[in-house]
């Protein structure tokens, strides 16, 4: 965890019994707050960091994700297809 730096995305670790659940909060829709929390900025650093170091230190496999994660978007959208789509 360390070498990833990923302390702001615990929450994502594998069979940790340490972390309690979040709790569930309710959101008021009608106000937007724009700037984000710094827990927020905090895990999309960490995460674009573990995302920069896979592609650095493990390009075959980042290429087999990439694709991986791209066909598991078409087959997501296979089922949506609209009438002009089917037609084609």
């Amino acid at each position: 965890m360390n070498i990833a730096q990923v302390d702001g995305a615990l929450e994502f670790t594998l069979g940790s019994s340490t972390n309690p659940p979040p709790a569930i909060t309710t959101v008021d829709l009608n106000y937007t707050p724009f700037k984000l929390k710094d827990v927020h900025l905090a895990r999309m650093r960490a995460l674009s960091q573990t995302v920069e170091l896979r592609e650095r230190f493990f390009p075959r496999c980042s290429n087999v994700l990439d694709k991986f994660m791209d066909d598991e978007t078409e087959l997501a959208t296979i089922g949506r297809d609209t009438s002009t789509e089917k037609r084609r």
